[in-house]
């Protein structure tokens, strides 16, 4: 028994470091627990190539692409539903402005009504889409820092 754990020994001795990272990793089934545990210790006297393959592995696995629209899935619809007021708000204020501007005679300082109206809608969408954008970061940086 002992020199059939020898030869198993030396042949895994024998092996390269990825023969020897496939054997636990991707073929563990086709070996006996004793061909394993001696593998495993080869890879302890090797300095730990699993967990430092399996640790790279993980921090260099590059973001798919759901980490880059996931932000709008789990917002649900109110950051959409605050980009949509956003953009509705101001088209109502150009045609506001539009009116008061069209209108001169009619109203006494329409001009600087209109004026008025056209920048304050301006500026109210863009408060309002640079809301929404520190939501959609906020809820990405919430869920890139919780563990899973």
């Amino acid at each position: 028994m002992n020199d059939r754990l020898e030869e198993i020994r030396n042949r895994i001795a024998s092996l390269s470091n990825t023969e020897l990272i496939d054997m636990l990793e991707k073929n563990s089934h086709q070996y006996t627990p004793e061909a394993l545990s001696l593998a495993r210790e080869e890879v302890d006297k090797r300095g730990g190539l699993i967990s430092e393959r399996t640790q790279y592995q993980k921090q260099a696995r590059p973001p798919t692409t759901k980490t880059f629209t996931s932000n709008r899935e789990s917002g649900g619809g109110a950051i959409f539903i605050l980009q949509i007021i956003a953009w509705l708000e101001l088209v109502g204020a150009i045609i506001v402005a539009i009116f008061f501007l069209l209108n001169p005679l009619i109203i006494p300082h329409s001009t600087e009504i209109g004026l008025v109206i056209f920048f304050q809608g301006v500026f109210l969408c863009a408060f309002l889409l640079v809301v929404a954008s520190i939501a959609e970061n906020l809820i990405q940086i919430r869920k890139n820092t919780t563990k899973s």
